[in-house]
């Protein structure tokens, strides 16, 4: 899963993390930083998963050499062989984590045996991967200055942004020194993250999970109460660690990118994912859309192309069965949506009608149903879905 409880950001031990790394930091001269928060996030990541922390180590040092080839003078044929091979390692290997590791293995293994979860459960596995597609790509196209190896693994493994994004590429990877408003900012942005996510987001699991672990045992209007609070949780939960990892990464001078625009008041589905995870769903724009289906691709291919986009942007969390009928879910919705409007331009009469100013609050709420229903994929299982949508019709 995408959203880790591992790490408690009130417990005293991370607190006390950030608050020594910050003021050493930017105590030390400033040619030493690099190395100070090369070493606190390697710290951090190895005290989490140290066997897997080793190999994405290895991966690094591997890529960091590697992207001086590909970006070097040498034939195009033999740089697009060595990124081939490169990207075939990377894929390859969260591939193989992620079908060996299904969904809620990680949590079940920290609980039964904690002293050696770190030989099965990875730690910020999708991000690791996907900022080494980024860098070698990047590399072979040749959009990206020469850095230094600690420049380098300081921004592969930047801690704050380590389990749950947001996806922070290479070219915007810069440390500049933050005035005192500034940090006051930061403080405030992960106060509201973990507000949002420690105290409202995890209050209503709670109260509302079980409604959908047990629909039967609960009334109709309690699981559609479920469906839409859960919802909410999931969307306060996810943004809440985007907003800590922000605030964390501008008391380091970083500045990570925003990762949500309000998704929960988009008109339709293409929007709410464009708003959802912005670094994720870029990221497989400029990386699985672009490259296989172009720019000025044919409406249909076009539309499949946006249908596989969302649906990568679903079973990316795990490769289960619960995940892919969630990306067929919402990659139909896409495509549903895209067919709709290619349908307003053919008839006027049905643009005029669609789109009234007076409508759009009932998009925005259909928008936020058709996630919200998809959403109960998300917490449960199959079945648990069959039984949550039988127990509103029944």
């Amino acid at each position: 899963m995408c959203y880790p409880d591992r790490v408690n950001y009130l417990s005293p031990a991370f607190v006390a993390l950030v608050a020594v790394s910050a003021a050493v930091y930017w105590a030390v001269p400033p040619r030493a930083r690099s190395w100070v928060l090369l070493g606190v996030s390697l710290g951090f990541c190895f005290s989490q998963a140290p066997l897997f922390s080793a190999l994405y180590l290895a991966f690094g040092l591997g890529a960091f050499a590697l992207g001086r080839y590909l970006s070097s003078e040498r034939p195009r044929t033999w740089r697009r062989g060595l990124l081939i091979a490169g990207l075939a390692v990377v894929i390859g290997d969260l591939i193989v984590w992620k079908a060996a590791l299904p969904a809620g293995a990680g949590d079940v293994a920290r609980e039964t045996s904690p002293g050696l979860a770190d030989l099965v459960v990875p730690v910020g596995l999708s991000y690791l991967s996907f900022r080494l597609i980024h860098y070698l790509v990047e590399r072979y196209r040749g959009g990206l200055d020469d850095r230094g190896l600690v420049d380098f693994l300081g921004w592969l493994f930047f801690f704050p942004v380590l389990l749950a994004g947001p996806l922070l590429r290479i070219g915007e990877w810069r440390v500049e020194r933050p005035r005192l408003i500034e940090i006051n900012r930061a403080l405030l942005r992960v106060g509201v993250g973990v507000v949002k996510k420690a105290v409202i987001a995890d209050s209503l699991g709670v109260w509302l999970q079980p409604a959908l672990a047990d629909p039967a045992g609960h009334s109709q209007g309690m699981v559609l109460l479920a469906i839409y609070g859960v919802a909410l949780q999931l969307y306060l939960d996810f943004s809440g660690y985007s907003d800590v990892a922000i605030g964390l990464g501008r008391l380091f001078g970083v500045t990570v990118p925003e990762n949500f625009d309000s998704p929960l008041t988009k008109p339709n589905i293409a929007e709410f994912w464009r708003s959802w995870h912005i670094t994720l769903y870029t990221w497989i724009r400029d990386y699985v859309f672009f490259p296989l289906f172009g720019f000025r691709s044919s409406p249909w291919k076009m539309y499949l192309g946006a249908g596989l986009s969302i649906f990568i942007f679903q079973i990316w969390h795990a490769f289960s069965a619960n995940f892919i009928l969630l990306g067929l879910f919402h990659g139909g919705g896409v495509i549903g949506w895209h067919l709709l409007q290619r349908a307003k331009r053919r008839w006027r009469w049905l643009r005029r009608l669609i789109d009234r100013r007076a409508l759009r609050p009932a998009w925005i709420a259909l928008t936020v149903s058709w996630y919200a229903v998809g959403n109960v994929l998300f917490m449960t299982t199959p079945r648990d879905f069959v039984a949550v949508l039988s127990r509103l019709i029944s």
